[in-house]
C-alpha cells in the first residue's frame, strides 16, 4: 500500500488531511523530532506532506521552517520520495525560492487549498514515481529497508561487544 508521511503540527489538519486520503496509509509526524524518527525508522514513504512551519506562535506567524529542515532531510535520504510542501502563510515572492531549495513538486498554501486539490496533488507525486519505479518494487521497498535497517541494527550491536 502506498505510503504517505504527513509533518503538521496543527491537530485540524492532521486529522483532515489523513481522512481526505482514505486509500493510503498515512503516518503522522506531529512535530520536528517525530518527524526524524519517521525518516529513521527504515520506512520508504512515497510520498511527503511537510508544513515549513512547525512551531506555533501566538499570534500563528512563526517561520521557523523546520519543515523545511524536513524536507531536505528527505531529499538526502531519502531521494525517491515525493515531497510537497504546505504552508499556512504564502511566501509571496518566495515561491520559487520554495521549489528551488527544497526541492518539491508542489507548494501548497492552506489558506487556499480544497482536500479534493490536495489529493489531485498526491496523485500527480505518484504518477512521477510510478514513472521511475515499477508497482511490485515500490511495494517491496518498506520491507527491504526494515530488513536492512534490522541487519544494520545487529552488525551494530556485534561491533559494540
Amino acid at each position: 500500500m502506498t505510503r504517505i508521511l504527513l509533518v503538521e503540527n496543527d491537530p485540524e489538519w492532521l486529522d483532515s488531511i489523513p481522512r481526505s486520503l482514505p486509500h493510503y496509509n498515512v503516518d503522522l509526524a506531529p512535530s520536528y523530532n517525530e518527524a526524524l524518527r519517521c525518516i529513521d525508522s527504515g520506512v520508504v514513504y512515497d510520498v511527503a506532506i511537510v508544513d515549513l512551519n512547525l512551531i506555533d506562535s501566538a499570534d500563528r506567524n512563526s517561520f521557523d521552517l523546520l519543515g523545511g529542515e524536513i524536507l531536505l532531510v528527505l531529499r538526502q535520504k531519502v531521494p525517491t520520495t515525493r515531497r510537497i510542501a504546505l504552508t499556512a502563510f504564502p511566501p509571496g515572492a518566495v515561491r520559487e525560492q520554495v521549489f528551488d531549495r527544497y526541492d518539491v513538486d508542489e507548494l501548497l498554501i492552506k489558506g487556499g487549498m480544497t482536500l479534493s486539490s490536495l489529493r489531485e496533488v498526491v496523485q500527480l507525486a505518484l504518477d512521477r514515481n510510478a514513472a521511475h519505479l515499477p508497482a511490485n518494487a515500490r511495494a517491496l521497498r518498506s520491507a527491504l529497508w526494515e530488513d536492512f535497517r534490522s541487519w544494520r541494527d545487529h552488525r551494530v550491536l556485534l561491533l559494540e561487544q
